[in-house]
C-alpha cells in the first residue's frame, strides 16, 4: 500500500518532505485510522463509566447535568455528554465555542497510551506518535482556515465550520452512556434550539474532502499545507 501520510509535511519549497510522526514510526494509511479507532474506543469506555477524558491542548470529553420535569412533581437528572474544546486552542485560532459548566464531580483522566496499546497490534510509542500526528494535522488545518469534520468512532463527529465549533454525538452513544435516561436526553437535546443539531445518526455519511474541507482522521493521509504558527498542543487546556 502506498503510504500517503509521508506527503503531509513539506518544506516551504514544496519539494523536500519532512519526516512525519507517522513515517518515523512506520505507519501506513490504514494504521492511522485503526489507531484512532482504538483511541475513540478508549474514550467511549471511560464515558460509559461516567468518567471524562482530556486530550491535552485539544479538548475534554465530559458531562453536564440537567434536571428536567417529568410531571407529578417528579424530576429526572440527565447526564449529557459534551466536548469542551481547549480554550487556549480556540482563542489562538479565533474559534467560536460553547463554554460548559462541567460537573466537578466527574473524574477526568488523560489518554492512557499504554492502555490503548494493549487493544491494538501496535507499540505504545506508535500509538502516542500517531495521536500527536493527527492532532498536528488538525492544528494546521484550522490554522489554514479549513473546515474540519473529525470523527470519533461510535462517539460522534466534531465539526468546525466557518470558525464555529460543534460536537455532534451519535444517538446510540448517548443512549449507551446513560441507559436509563438516554431516550430523555436525546429528546431534550432535539427539542432545544441550541442543541437540536448536537445529535446525529451514526449512519450519516462524512462529507467528502475538498480543498476547503478536511475529514479526520482519514484526511491525515492527505497533504496539508504547512502554516507557520506557535505550538498550541501544550498540557494547558
Amino acid at each position: 500500500m502506498t503510504d500517503n501520510i509521508n506527503k503531509i509535511l513539506q518544506n516551504n519549497d514544496g519539494n523536500k518532505q519532512q519526516p512525519t510522526a507517522a513515517s518515523i514510526m512506520n505507519l501506513t494509511d490504514n494504521d492511522v485510522v485503526k489507531i484512532w479507532d482504538s483511541v475513540s474506543a478508549f474514550i467511549e469506555s471511560y464515558m460509559k463509566q461516567s468518567k471524562g477524558i482530556i486530550i491535552p491542548g485539544f479538548g475534554t470529553f465530559s458531562f453536564i447535568h440537567k434536571r428536567i420535569d417529568v410531571g407529578n412533581n417528579k424530576f429526572l437528572l440527565l447526564q449529557r455528554p459534551v466536548f469542551a474544546i481547549s480554550e487556549k486552542f480556540a482563542q489562538t485560532h479565533g474559534l467560536k465555542f460553547t463554554c460548559y459548566a462541567v460537573n466537578g464531580s466527574i473524574p477526568v483522566h488523560p489518554l492512557n497510551y499504554s492502555s490503548i496499546q494493549t487493544n491494538t497490534t501496535y507499540k505504545r510509542d506508535q500509538v502516542e506518535q500517531c495521536v500527536k500526528h493527527v492532532l498536528q494535522v488538525f492544528n494546521r488545518s484550522i490554522a489554514g482556515q479549513r473546515n474540519v469534520e473529525f470523527t470519533f468512532s461510535h462517539i460522534g463527529k466534531l465539526h468546525i465550520r466557518n470558525g464555529k465549533v460543534k460536537m455532534k454525538f451519535f444517538k446510540d452513544f448517548i443512549s449507551a452512556v446513560d441507559e436509563n435516561a438516554g431516550k430523555h436526553i436525546i429528546e431534550n437535546m432535539c427539542n432545544r434550539p441550541y442543541t437540536c443539531d448536537s445529535v446525529m445518526s451514526d449512519r450519516d455519511g462524512a462529507r467528502p474532502s475538498t480543498s476547503s474541507n478536511v475529514v479526520l482522521p482519514r484526511s491525515a493521509l492527505l497533504s496539508v499545507p504547512e502554516v507557520k504558527a506557535g505550538g498550541c498542543f501544550s498540557h494547558n487546556s
